[in-house]
């Protein structure tokens, strides 16, 4: 049987210890992109992807070329335009050495869509996946790998994917870039440098949020006394 991505969403659920009714999943996504709650006071955009896996293991990665594509673009939109925090998780409980683990791809939405040879949500010629290094297999609570095109993901254990969530955001120093077409629908793109995640300081909704650091080793000691404790 084929691994979807609402098998991903459950597992992602489970691995979060929440009910589909717990979420709010955003227009226009097929389920794929939902509201989750931190806490009262702060809520994030998730997207999910299935790993997608051969069955001779020589092949795993996120199908950002011809799956969701559209889909990924409204959510990502959705959260700047609310002001959330955006994730792009993949999960895959069936495959031994991934069980436990969730994947965040740590990108901007355009250059996702210029890796995958997408225009405006829809594939066009080219393009490939997100894959991930076939010899990875995760051990650590917290880990980063650098894929073959120069993507990050971080790789973290389930028991500390909140940790991530309330520490991380995928949102890079954000600067207005103007608005760009995703399918019929018009949306406002937001240009990220690229390269490390920050944690942000909240500020004034409408502002840009501040990076507050953006050292890595101290964002993974940080993590990882979480963890312990």
């Amino acid at each position: 049987m084929p691994y979807l991505a609402r098998d991903a969403a459950n597992t992602l659920f489970g691995y979060l210890e929440i009910e589909p009714t717990q979420v709010e999943f955003i227009a226009d996504t097929n389920n794929r992109g939902f509201v989750y709650t931190i806490d009262e006071d702060n809520k994030c955009v998730i997207f999910i992807y299935p790993i997608s896996h051969k069955a001779d293991d020589t092949k795993n990665f996120f199908d950002t070329r011809d799956s969701g594509a559209r889909e990924r673009g409204v959510a990502w939109n959705y959260a700047l335009t609310n002001h959330m925090k955006y994730f792009c998780f993949a999960v895959h409980d069936q495959v031994e050495k991934y069980k436990d683990y969730i994947f965040s791809l740590e990108s901007d939405e355009a250059r996702i869509a210029e890796v995958s040879g997408t225009v405006n949500g829809v594939r066009g010629n080219g393009g490939t996946q997100v894959v991930i290094p076939n010899n990875y297999i995760p051990s650590q609570p917290f880990d980063r790998i650098l894929t073959r095109n120069n993507f990050y993901i971080a790789v973290i254990h389930r028991d500390g994917i909140r940790d991530y969530i309330e520490k991380c955001d995928n949102r890079p120093y954000m600067t207005a870039n103007g608005p760009v077409a995703l399918a019929e629908n018009v949306i406002t793109r937001m240009h990220l440098r690229r390269g490390w995640p920050l944690l942000y300081e909240q500020t004034v909704k409408g502002i840009p949020k501040i990076p507050v650091i953006s050292i890595l080793a101290l964002f993974e000691q940080c993590l990882m006394n979480s963890l312990m404790n």
